[in-house]
């Protein structure tokens, strides 16, 4: 085991100002490639009724994954009232929408080793497991997809491929280990975090099957909601992408916000993007129109998280 002095070494001075560096050279090649005239032109297109309708989606998102803290913590043994998840969960977003990779999100591990002593080990391998059900709905979404639309989707997902991430999904939701197999997956890449996957398999096993179901089932949801929301802002857009083609984009794009090498989410949203729109025919400057929504989610979710963080904090 290691203990809560390793894992809360910070990297090397030159890897953490490496990746803002990587960041800001993504950042500043794609603004030099688009014409941020033409791109406002296509954002101010967007109605009323569509941002009311995304500010819906988003409270339904934050509220559905401030929930599912809440109940991962319950069961997990770990007491907090539902105004205090909302406040710390909310509040962690806020902050993972501003660091690379979402790095920030991981304030809330601190906040459960300062209020209630747990160790940041364990915190660390809860935020792991919430994490983790966020890919699984993606990998859910985008397989159902593609199940569902073949003749839509199949050239981002061919079926054959599709049926067996089905079948690969379903042992996941069977069998808890298949989704502990993914966080090893996800984390493979550093032997600290083998560390979190072990702590997370404890708290799994604690939380039962049918307890599982239900957070995998409030994961789908917010991801829904998620893809909803920017179906509904690039309804307006000049881009001929149908429903079913953004319900392979959104997911794709949702997954490559983990990689921390981006800052804002620029460079690998639009490398998801461009790669994706080619598949469907579409030119570069189609894909980085419509990533541009995706900052518009941003740009919303930032003020909402901190309405809803005073919000759980005021009635906590």
């Amino acid at each position: 085991m290691i203990d809560d002095t390793e894992l809360a070494v910070r990297p090397p001075r030159w890897r953490r100002y490496g990746v803002r560096l990587i960041g800001v050279v993504l950042f500043a090649a794609v603004l030099a490639s688009v014409d941020l005239r033409q791109v406002w032109d296509s954002i101010s297109r967007i109605s009323l009724d569509a941002l009311v309708e995304a500010l819906g989606l988003l409270v339904l998102l934050l509220l559905l994954k401030c929930g599912r803290w809440f109940l991962l913590l319950t069961w997990s043994g770990i007491p907090q009232s539902v105004a205090e998840s909302v406040d710390v969960y909310a509040d962690s977003i806020f902050w993972g929408m501003i660091t690379p990779g979402r790095l920030g999100e991981l304030k809330r591990t601190l906040y459960l080793k300062r209020r209630h002593t747990i160790p940041l080990v364990r915190g660390s391998a809860l935020w792991l497991v919430d994490q983790g059900f966020d890919i699984l709905a993606l990998i859910a979404i985008l397989v159902a997809a593609s199940l569902a639309q073949p003749e839509v989707l199949g050239r981002a997902l061919p079926v054959e491929a599709a049926w067996g991430a089905a079948a690969v999904l379903a042992a996941s939701l069977v069998l808890r280990n298949g989704f502990l197999r993914l966080l090893r997956l996800s984390t493979s890449h550093t032997g600290r975090f083998r560390y979190l996957v072990d702590e997370a398999t404890r708290d799994l096993l604690n939380i039962g099957h049918g307890r599982f179901l239900i957070l995998f089932a409030m994961s789908s949801g917010a991801m829904l909601a998620y893809v909803g929301m920017v179906i509904a802002l690039s309804a307006d857009l000049p881009i001929a992408l149908s429903i079913a083609q953004q319900m392979t984009a959104v997911p794709l794009v949702m997954a490559s916000a983990l990689l921390p090498i981006s800052y804002f989410n620029f460079g690998s949203r639009e490398l998801v993007l461009t790669g994706v729109f080619a598949l469907y025919g579409h030119g570069f400057a189609d894909a980085i129109s419509y990533s541009f929504v995706f900052v518009l989610c941003y740009l919303l979710v930032i003020p909402v998280s901190v309405l809803l963080s005073r919000l759980g904090r005021f009635l906590g």
